[in-house]
């Protein structure tokens, strides 16, 4: 739920933060910058490969941390920082739902995997709508805390995400 809302309040207000606070790009090329960004989840798939030969517990964490990257390196007022911070996002998250999905395959009986992907789906809607109402009020503060209080979240996903991998083995 962490990682989701720090995701969901940089997703959700970076338009703001890019169009409106900074003035930085026009609503048409921030569609530009998101088909960009979205052009980039090509690289997951050379990238994936790579990443299942690293031991998940030591690629999971070092993926959040990247993606901890992407609101800071979008807080400069250009349209190419932030179109290279919307593609690391893209392309870590890729990357880290797959080793999520794989780690529920892998340490959940076959019958209660369904039940395990519900908690994951309820996680995804309750971290979002959290993501959404802190990062609006944050926004309301000031913009660039939306985007300081996302990397920080990460960056704890980051630190944390360990422990869930050593969970895992023990439950294994």
């Amino acid at each position: 739920t962490t990682l989701i809302s720090a995701i969901s309040m940089f997703e959700v207000f970076s338009i703001l933060y890019a169009t409106r606070y900074l003035g930085a790009v026009s609503f048409t090329e921030w569609g530009a910058l998101q088909a960009l960004a979205s052009a980039s989840l090509l690289a997951s798939i050379p990238l994936s490969r790579l990443a299942a030969r690293l031991r998940p517990s030591r690629a999971y964490p070092a993926l959040v941390a990247s993606k901890a990257l992407a609101p800071m390196l979008f807080m400069g007022p250009s349209p190419i920082a932030m179109a290279a911070s919307l593609s690391l996002l893209n392309v870590a998250g890729s990357l880290t739902y797959s080793l999520e999905r794989a780690l529920v395959a892998s340490t959940t009986k076959p019958e209660l995997r369904g039940r395990a992907e519900a908690y994951m789906n309820m996680s995804f809607y309750v971290g979002s709508a959290l993501g959404s109402l802190i990062g609006g009020l944050l926004y309301a503060l000031s913009p660039p805390l939306t985007l300081i209080a996302s990397s920080a979240l990460l960056c704890l996903g980051a630190a944390l995400s360990p422990t869930i991998f050593a969970h895992a083995a023990q439950t294994s």
